[in-house]
């Protein structure tokens, strides 16, 4: 057995170069500062232009031909700079405040996890950033001026640039309330998390259902077969969350080295210091072979969406279940949420799930991986969502609707089984409610119509279903 440590980055963890790269380009991305930081660069660029035009070229018949003040020198030029850098700065300080109390009233209402969704939306970056950036701009060109402009040259450039500049960052401002009012709006907070969760999907399950392809109940028995059987483990020496395994150098790693390697747990999942993490076939490896084979796998401190889409389904279920407590009390964000989960259900019901046995070029099993099958999806979307509405009988029809429309489209009898668990749970948690005798029968008439569906699409399969008595 090896225990071997990681090396430290960005997240201080062990990484191949593929998954080190994808979790700083998500940081990046999930960032405040890269988009301002790069107009900062920008204006200072156009900065030194600005300055280096009005030194090498005359703009003098400018003055005759358009309503330029007859006064523009050095003098005139540092005072209109002045003016709009402090005024610009004012406004990039309201601006930060209303994001902040944007932000909170966000963190109150949907949830802790959904300021991201804020944090990495580029048109509040991008305002923030031109306010920064002008406001840098115009300190810095008072400074290049002085040195370089003479008393005798015109500043006719620089002084079109920033008034330019100055209505932009207007145009800006404007847009950048009406953005706010906009995005703190349940529709459009819930329309952003489906976004991104759609886009996640596309990436993470691309391959089309058919019977041949998917996870299936014998990889499922070797995946526990290697589990119990590998002798070697590998331990982590921190705590975190998986966020990124590359699969590719974990099957490449285990043709050359002629093993089979099993993973213990799947992206997304929680691993505490010392657990055992990846355990292998064959012969005990060297320190740089396990040290290897531990750079598969990226340790953060946050839960990622890089190839955990449970966690962008978790996303939208917070939401759905903040509305439902009794503070806020909104049933109607609730069903939205159910709608848009049924969607994404829906899409699963029609692709293959991740394989769970990685095969080499000669068709011999070299990676076991654990991997989220259709059954994790639907709980992840209506577990939580079913536990919360036990007693809101409207809500409870809804998952049960849903439900019947994505019976409808399913592919296989499986998907069937793991609904109707679904479906069976949400009229057992009903009957124990307080709600009237009517609403309950009014939601048996919808688990009877499921089982008909369910009759109807798979007549040779046996549903258990729990019956009204």
């Amino acid at each position: 057995m090896t225990d071997t440590g990681h090396r430290s980055g960005l997240f201080q963890v062990a990484g191949s170069k593929l998954g080190y790269l994808k979790g700083l380009v998500s940081e990046v991305r999930n960032s405040f500062w890269a988009i301002p930081l790069l107009l900062l660069i920008c204006a200072g660029l156009l900065s030194v232009i600005s300055v280096w035009v009005d030194s090498n070229w005359k703009f003098a018949w400018l003055i005759d031909r358009f309503p330029y003040p007859k006064a523009v020198d050095d003098n005139y030029l540092h005072t209109e700079l002045a003016t709009i850098a402090g005024a610009i700065l004012g406004v990039a300080g309201v601006s930060f405040s209303i994001t902040i109390a944007s932000l909170t009233l966000a963190s109150q209402q949907f949830g802790p996890r959904l300021i991201r969704t804020f944090i990495r939306n580029r048109f509040i970056q991008t305002t923030l950033g031109c306010f920064v950036a002008t406001f840098f701009y115009c300190v810095f060109t008072i400074q290049l001026s002085s040195l370089f402009l003479s008393g005798d040259e015109l500043p006719i450039f620089t002084v079109t640039v920033v008034i330019i500049i100055t209505l932009l960052d207007l145009i800006l401002l404007v847009g950048f309330i009406h953005h706010i009012c906009k995005s703190i709006q349940v529709d459009s907070v819930i329309s952003e998390v489906v976004r991104e969760l759609n886009e996640r999907a596309l990436d993470l399950f691309k391959e089309e259902y058919s019977d041949s392809v998917g996870v299936l109940d014998d990889d499922i028995e070797k995946y526990h077969r290697a589990r119990n059987n590998f002798p070697n483990r590998l331990k982590l020496t921190r705590d975190g969350y998986i966020t990124y395994v590359n699969y590719d150098f974990l099957l490449e790693f285990a043709c050359k080295r002629n093993i089979e390697v099993c993973l213990l747990y799947r992206a997304g999942q929680y691993v505490l210091d010392g657990a055992d993490v990846l355990s292998y076939s064959g012969s005990e490896l060297t320190d740089e072979d396990s040290s290897d084979l531990l750079d598969c796998i990226l340790i953060g401190e946050q839960r990622t969406p890089i190839q955990d889409i449970e966690y962008s389904i978790k996303q939208l279920v917070e939401i759905g279940l903040r509305a439902l407590s009794p503070g806020i009390n909104d049933p109607f964000t609730a069903i939205s949420c159910i709608n848009h989960l049924g969607s994404i259900i829906n899409y699963f019901s029609h692709r293959a799930m991740p394989s769970v046995v990685l095969d080499d070029a000669n068709g011999t099993d070299r990676v076991y991986c654990r991997q989220a099958r259709y059954e994790d999806l639907l709980g992840a979307a209506f577990d939580q969502l079913r536990q919360a509405s036990c007693d809101k009988i409207d809500v409870s029809m809804r998952i049960v609707e849903v439900l019947s429309d994505v019976l409808m489209q399913c592919s296989s009898p499986q998907q069937a089984h793991a609904l109707s668990s679904q479906v069976n749970l949400v009229l057992s948690a009903a009957r124990l409610s307080a709600a009237l005798e009517q609403d309950k029968a009014a939601l048996e008439a919808r688990f009877r119509n499921f089982m008909s569906i369910a009759a109807n699409r798979f007549p040779n399969t046996d549903f258990e279903f729990n019956l009204p008595e």
